[in-house]
């Protein structure tokens, strides 16, 4: 029983990937925070061998020389593979996913103690990610748009995510029950489409959580602030994230059969009308910059619908 009230109870999973700042803005967020280091562990896989990124590690691990920091190099490409080793390498047994370029809010792991201290059983989770815009967001940025950039907010009340709803790998919980028996995250999406489909690697991965019977929790109290670079704030970014978006949700119907199909594609046209609506109120409030960037995005969800049609065989 000693040894096992040693082993630590979290893991967060961090692949080493940004540019220093950023990485030194997020391991100074671990350090305002309040747990017990015996009871917590920092895998750090290192994707590439950085002597900037080393040094900046060295100098957190020599402040905080009683915590479990484990740094180790991984020889893969992908951020998904990285985590992927992460979760072998693991010892807790609920496991912490999160990025290198985001600041956890002052009282995470209190509150991260109080929601899932006392979870035997298998479940996955997400909380509440808040953007921070590298430049100022852009005025066609529709409320539509910000789910595409990892947005979480489903206000302050503790539930499961709705069906269509997502916790994304930038503030994810799962335990390690579910990969002991579902596997590991699929890293093909990123391998042959780039790092921008480690999103639906993740949504790919909550589909088998949910299929197979587990909850999906939110917990409304831990908070991260993502930070958004200028690169994501144009339209093609956002336009392949309205791809992979839509590309998930129709694998999900699809799977229930051709009819639940032909219901998700009637909502789409329905929406597409309500746009009109949407649009006419955004004439009215005189946010015309709002208007093209509303349509743009019906028409590439549109588009996705049609070009991956089921066809008859």
């Amino acid at each position: 029983m000693a040894r096992e009230a040693s082993r630590p109870l979290y893991s967060f999973v961090v692949p080493l990937v940004s540019e220093t700042d950023h990485i030194r803005h997020f391991l100074q967020s671990l350090e305002v925070q309040t747990f017990d280091p015996a009871r917590v562990e920092f895998l750090f896989p290192l994707l590439r061998d950085q002597a900037d990124v080393r040094e900046v590690l060295d100098e957190f691990r020599r402040r905080r020389p009683d915590w479990q920091i484990r740094p180790f190099k991984f020889e893969g490409d992908t951020l998904i593979e990285a985590r992927n080793e992460g979760i072998r390498r693991a010892r807790g047994r609920i496991l912490v996913f999160t990025e290198d370029d985001v600041q956890l809010e002052q009282h995470y792991m209190e509150n991260l103690k109080a929601e899932t201290a006392g979870s035997d059983e298998p479940f996955a989770a997400g909380g509440k990610i808040i953007p921070v815009f590298e430049q100022q967001k852009p005025p066609w940025m529709i409320k539509f748009f910000m789910p595409l950039l990892a947005e979480v907010n489903l206000k302050e009340t503790y539930k499961t995510f709705p069906p269509k709803l997502y916790p994304f790998g930038i503030n994810m919980i799962v335990h390690k029950g579910i990969f002991d028996r579902l596997g590991l995250f699929d890293p093909s999406p990123e391998r042959k489409h780039g790092p921008e489909h480690v999103v639906l690697a993740e949504k790919i991965f909550i589909d088998k959580v949910r299929k197979a019977g587990f909850p999906v929790y939110y917990f409304p109290n831990l908070v991260v602030w993502n930070y958004i670079p200028a690169r994501q704030l144009n339209r093609e970014y956002i336009r392949k994230q309205a791809e992979i978006a839509t590309r998930v949700e129709m694998s999900r119907v699809r799977e229930r059969g051709r009819w639940h199909f032909y219901r998700y594609l009637g909502r789409e046209l329905l929406k597409y009308l309500a746009s009109v609506g949407i649009a006419f109120y955004y004439l009215l409030t005189t946010q015309w910059e709002k208007i093209k960037p509303l349509f743009q995005y019906r028409y590439w969800v549109l588009k996705t619908l049609l070009r991956n049609f089921p066809r008859k065989n």
